[in-house]
């Protein structure tokens, strides 16, 4: 029986045995929670002070929060977002990617070589 991070994968003729690697879901959590709170305490603070009364104004502070956001991570993306940022201002998928992106993967490709070679 296989341990249960290491498969089998098949593609055509070829076969091989693979050691999945995971992040540790600490440093998932971490960076996740770091990047949602980009923003969070302006947007809290604005909200505060302006009590916005309709959709819209709502709306213009999480723009503010969303481009705090994809600020943070690359001027690219800080543009992508303003070519439409109601179409954009979600930040979910980007969240969760930032979160996997900057977690503590062990790949390590090597290893995995030698022990299922």
């Amino acid at each position: 029986m296989l341990d249960t991070n290491v498969c089998k994968v098949k593609c055509g003729d070829k076969e091989i045995t693979i050691r999945i690697q995971r992040p540790n879901f600490e440093s998932v959590e971490k960076a996740y929670r770091e990047i949602t709170r980009e923003g969070a305490n302006e947007f809290i603070k604005n909200y505060k002070l302006t009590h916005p009364e309709t959709q819209e104004e709502v709306e213009q502070l999480s723009y503010a929060m969303a481009e705090a956001r994809y600020k943070k991570i690359s001027q690219v993306l800080l543009n992508f977002y303003n070519g439409d940022r109601t179409n954009r201002s979600n930040t979910c998928a980007t969240r969760v990617s930032y979160a996997l992106n900057n977690s503590t993967i062990p790949l390590d490709v090597i290893a995995n070589k030698k022990r299922f070679a």
